[in-house]
């Protein structure tokens, strides 16, 4: 349970720095598990940006929040 809790947590705060807090904010467009990699620690990273988009402006009306 704590290695799934582990995981989750590295892919949120991945998923934060790409659309918060890269110098060039990052759309991913296809997070799933199979875009989820991790290392012999237990860390994970999000990988596959295939599909991913840069953000051209911020517009933080259109960004979804919760």
């Amino acid at each position: 349970m704590a290695l799934r809790l582990n995981i989750g947590i590295d892919v949120a705060r991945g998923m934060r720095y790409l659309h918060e807090l890269a110098k060039r904010p990052v759309i991913h467009r296809d997070l799933n598990s199979h875009n989820i990699l991790l290392h012999q620690n237990g860390r994970a990273v999000v990988a596959d940006f295939g599909e991913s988009r840069f953000v051209t402006q911020r517009d933080d009306d259109n960004m979804t929040k919760q």
